[in-house]
């Protein structure tokens, strides 16, 4: 199981961005209340993996556990007075994604992908 982060990540970049040490996980949410990030670094426990908050609507983490060929998903909560149940969503910037009959899915267009496995990067940058 991951270890539990406590901080914002310090990588730059969006998405899952793997190193040496941890896979830093950002995502764009302006008007999310809370974010997780859910896979099978942490057993898809929906509540173990907190983000946190950054400028301009962007939420952070940094992950010990986690690594490239995981599978992933973010945990989204809107604000209370929406009155919506949590909502997971694919990584956009992911490079690989499964169906629901968990059959990978690979994009040729590295630009606009939206995608959900972790996968080693050229650059730090999606």
């Amino acid at each position: 199981m991951a270890k539990k982060p406590t901080t914002v990540a310090n990588q730059p970049g969006m998405g899952a961005i793997p190193n040496a040490k941890v896979v830093t996980f950002r995502v764009w949410a302006p008007h999310a209340e809370k974010v997780y990030v859910t896979g099978t670094f942490n057993d898809w426990n929906e509540t173990s993996t907190p983000l946190f908050s950054e400028p301009g609507g962007i939420w952070s983490t940094e992950v010990a556990g986690a690594k490239v060929g995981d599978q992933y998903r973010y945990i989204i909560h809107a604000p209370a007075d929406w009155n919506l149940a949590p909502m997971s969503r694919i990584d956009p910037y992911a490079r690989k994604v499964t169906n629901s009959f968990d059959r990978p899915f690979q994009s040729n267009y590295p630009d606009n992908l939206s995608l959900s496995f972790l996968r080693k990067q050229e650059s730090s940058f999606c």
